[in-house]
């Protein structure tokens, strides 16, 4: 019965740690789990999305008109990823003292 308990107390212990160091990295990031999935949904779309322009890009048959409006397009893709990967992030402490000073 007591291997059963300090088996049962080590696995939970095991499982609150990474649940508190998973917490501790979204308040790092300064974004809630919702946020999170919504972010990486978003992350995927504009990668997918730089990988079509590329790919369309080189292609010999574009124009220069079209080739120039999909390196404009490109260029607005990659700069929204860059805020996107910015927005939130302003450090653990920073974060942590906007949660408990509102």
């Amino acid at each position: 019965m007591l291997f059963f308990v300090l088996v049962l107390c080590f696995v939970m212990g095991i499982a609150l740690s990474l649940f508190s160091i998973y917490h501790a990295t979204l308040i790092r990031n300064g974004t809630t789990t919702n946020e999170k999935i919504k972010k990486g949904d978003l992350d995927s779309a504009i990668a997918n999305e730089i990988r079509n322009i590329e790919s369309a890009l080189k292609n010999p048959k574009q124009t220069g008109e079209a080739k120039k409006k999909l390196e404009n397009e490109l260029k607005l893709f990659r700069r929204d990823q860059g805020i996107l990967d910015r927005y939130f992030e302003k450090g653990l402490w920073k974060n942590l003292k906007r949660i408990y000073s509102e």
